[in-house]
Protein backbone atom coordinates (compact mmCIF):
# COMPACT_ATOMS: atom_id res chain seq x y z
CA UNK A 1 0.00 0.00 0.00
CA UNK A 2 1.22 3.79 -0.66
CA UNK A 3 0.59 6.61 0.84
CA UNK A 4 -0.88 9.40 -1.25
CA UNK A 5 0.54 12.12 0.90
CA UNK A 6 3.93 10.96 1.17
CA UNK A 7 4.36 8.32 -1.94
CA UNK A 8 5.90 5.65 0.16
CA UNK A 9 4.94 2.35 1.00
CA UNK A 10 6.63 1.61 4.63
CA UNK A 11 5.36 -0.50 7.22
CA UNK A 12 4.76 2.81 9.13
CA UNK A 13 0.68 2.44 10.85
CA UNK A 14 -2.08 2.94 7.93
CA UNK A 15 -5.48 4.65 8.43
CA UNK A 16 -8.50 4.45 6.01
CA UNK A 17 -10.69 7.83 6.08
CA UNK A 18 -14.58 7.09 5.93
CA UNK A 19 -14.23 8.34 2.59
CA UNK A 20 -12.25 5.12 1.40
CA UNK A 21 -8.54 6.83 0.91
CA UNK A 22 -5.65 5.14 2.72
CA UNK A 23 -3.10 6.95 4.43
CA UNK A 24 -0.45 6.73 6.70
CA UNK A 25 -1.42 7.69 10.26
CA UNK A 26 1.12 10.51 10.62
CA UNK A 27 0.97 11.71 7.16
CA UNK A 28 -2.58 12.12 7.79
CA UNK A 29 -1.86 14.01 10.99
CA UNK A 30 0.43 16.34 9.79
CA UNK A 31 -1.64 17.15 6.64
CA UNK A 32 -5.05 17.71 9.09
CA UNK A 33 -2.44 19.94 11.46
CA UNK A 34 -0.99 22.09 8.62
CA UNK A 35 -3.42 24.98 7.11
CA UNK A 36 -5.08 24.87 3.88
CA UNK A 37 -3.59 26.48 1.17
CA UNK A 38 -5.19 30.05 0.66
CA UNK A 39 -6.65 29.73 3.56
CA UNK A 40 -6.52 31.35 6.92
CA UNK A 41 -7.64 27.73 8.42
CA UNK A 42 -6.34 24.04 9.36
CA UNK A 43 -7.09 21.25 6.53
CA UNK A 44 -9.85 19.61 7.37
CA UNK A 45 -10.15 17.80 4.30
CA UNK A 46 -9.10 14.25 2.53
CA UNK A 47 -6.12 15.19 1.11
CA UNK A 48 -7.13 12.77 -2.53
CA UNK A 49 -11.18 13.90 -2.47
CA UNK A 50 -11.64 16.96 -0.42
CA UNK A 51 -14.14 14.78 1.69
CA UNK A 52 -14.28 16.10 5.21
CA UNK A 53 -12.25 13.86 7.62
CA UNK A 54 -11.24 13.85 11.37
CA UNK A 55 -8.42 11.59 12.44
CA UNK A 56 -10.86 9.97 15.26
CA UNK A 57 -13.34 8.88 12.16
CA UNK A 58 -10.12 7.03 10.87
CA UNK A 59 -10.07 3.05 10.53
CA UNK A 60 -7.01 1.57 11.91
CA UNK A 61 -5.50 -0.81 9.19
CA UNK A 62 -2.86 -3.62 9.54
CA UNK A 63 -0.19 -4.45 7.05
CA UNK A 64 1.02 -7.30 5.01
CA UNK A 65 4.20 -7.28 8.40
CA UNK A 66 1.40 -7.56 11.10
CA UNK A 67 -0.74 -10.37 8.86
CA UNK A 68 2.47 -12.86 9.12
CA UNK A 69 0.48 -13.92 12.45
CA UNK A 70 -2.75 -15.15 12.59
CA UNK A 71 -5.90 -13.03 12.83
CA UNK A 72 -8.14 -11.96 14.97
CA UNK A 73 -11.58 -12.38 14.25
CA UNK A 74 -11.38 -8.42 14.74
CA UNK A 75 -8.56 -8.23 12.41
CA UNK A 76 -10.01 -9.98 9.93
CA UNK A 77 -13.54 -8.03 9.77
CA UNK A 78 -10.94 -4.76 10.20
CA UNK A 79 -8.95 -6.22 6.71
CA UNK A 80 -12.51 -6.62 5.49
CA UNK A 81 -13.31 -3.05 5.79
CA UNK A 82 -9.82 -1.82 4.34
CA UNK A 83 -10.85 -3.89 1.19
CA UNK A 84 -13.92 -2.58 1.18
CA UNK A 85 -13.37 0.68 1.47
CA UNK A 86 -10.71 0.54 -0.99
CA UNK A 87 -13.00 -0.83 -3.44
CA UNK A 88 -15.52 1.94 -2.30
CA UNK A 89 -13.19 4.42 -2.96
CA UNK A 90 -12.86 3.09 -6.99
CA UNK A 91 -16.20 2.65 -7.44
CA UNK A 92 -16.74 6.61 -6.19
CA UNK A 93 -13.49 7.45 -8.41
CA UNK A 94 -15.72 5.62 -11.23
CA UNK A 95 -19.37 7.38 -10.25
CA UNK A 96 -17.11 10.80 -10.56
CA UNK A 97 -15.36 10.11 -13.46
CA UNK A 98 -19.21 8.86 -15.47
CA UNK A 99 -20.58 12.36 -13.83
CA UNK A 100 -18.21 14.54 -15.24
CA UNK A 101 -18.51 12.86 -18.65
CA UNK A 102 -22.48 12.83 -18.19
CA UNK A 103 -21.85 17.14 -18.07
CA UNK A 104 -19.85 16.81 -21.07
CA UNK A 105 -22.36 14.88 -23.03
CA UNK A 106 -25.29 17.49 -21.69
CA UNK A 107 -23.54 20.50 -22.94
CA UNK A 108 -22.75 18.57 -26.25
CA UNK A 109 -26.38 18.01 -26.61
CA UNK A 110 -27.60 21.21 -25.62
CA UNK A 111 -24.89 22.82 -28.17
CA UNK A 112 -26.67 20.00 -31.02
CA UNK A 113 -30.48 20.93 -29.91
CA UNK A 114 -29.14 24.74 -30.65
CA UNK A 115 -27.79 24.06 -33.80
CA UNK A 116 -30.82 21.95 -34.93
CA UNK A 117 -33.19 24.96 -33.89
CA UNK A 118 -31.16 27.30 -35.64
CA UNK A 119 -31.26 24.97 -39.02
CA UNK A 120 -34.90 24.59 -38.56
CA UNK A 121 -35.40 28.99 -38.28
CA UNK A 122 -33.17 28.59 -41.39
CA UNK A 123 -35.35 26.28 -43.29
CA UNK A 124 -38.75 28.05 -42.41
CA UNK A 125 -36.79 31.13 -43.60
CA UNK A 126 -35.14 29.76 -46.86
CA UNK A 127 -38.82 27.64 -47.70
CA UNK A 128 -40.95 30.96 -47.13
CA UNK A 129 -38.80 32.78 -49.55
CA UNK A 130 -39.38 30.03 -52.19
CA UNK A 131 -43.18 30.33 -51.90
CA UNK A 132 -42.26 34.68 -52.32
CA UNK A 133 -40.46 33.53 -54.98
CA UNK A 134 -43.03 31.21 -56.60
CA UNK A 135 -45.91 34.00 -55.85
CA UNK A 136 -44.34 36.29 -57.69
CA UNK A 137 -43.11 34.20 -60.99
CA UNK A 138 -46.43 33.46 -61.01
CA UNK A 139 -47.93 37.38 -61.45
CA UNK A 140 -45.22 37.94 -64.33
CA UNK A 141 -46.49 38.08 -67.71
CA UNK A 142 -46.71 34.78 -69.96
CA UNK A 143 -43.55 33.95 -71.64
CA UNK A 144 -43.89 33.84 -75.72
CA UNK A 145 -41.84 31.52 -77.51
CA UNK A 146 -41.02 33.98 -80.40
CA UNK A 147 -39.43 31.24 -82.19
CA UNK A 148 -42.16 28.95 -82.71
CA UNK A 149 -44.80 31.78 -83.59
Amino acid sequence: MQCPVCSTADDNPYVATKCGHVFHKECLRKWLATKAENYDRLNTTCPVCRETVTLTDCLALFTSAERSRPLSEREQINADIAKTLDELAKVRMEKFRLQCKKGTLKRETAFVEDSLTQIDLDIASVSGKVVLLRKKKALLPPRYDWASL
